[in-house]
């Protein structure tokens, strides 16, 4: 092939990472929006109502036969093992 150039393309990678959040910041995140603040504005500790390692651990459980409930100063949570998680019933 005479006179034929050469062609060279460059591909650039895009790596996307999705990170799954866990259920405590699903709370958080769910809770800032009933309240009209992002998640890291929010003015609670969940922790301080909840032991967010037994929420995780609930979670992380094979059998998703489930619910908890518990209350912060203004919300009512209820989260269930297949991953619903309702403040003050919506």
């Amino acid at each position: 092939m005479r006179g034929a150039k050469e062609q060279t393309y460059r591909y650039e990678s895009v790596y996307i990472i999705i990170k799954k959040q866990t259920l405590p910041e699903q709370i958080i995140g769910k809770i800032a929006a009933e309240e009209n603040v992002e998640p890291e504005n929010l003015e609670l500790q969940l922790q301080r109502y909840v032991s967010t390692d037994a929420i995780q651990d609930l979670a992380n459980h094979r059998n998703d036969a489930w619910r908890l409930q518990f209350e912060t100063p203004n919300h009512v949570v209820e989260i269930t093992g297949n991953g619903t998680v309702l403040i003050d019933g919506q």
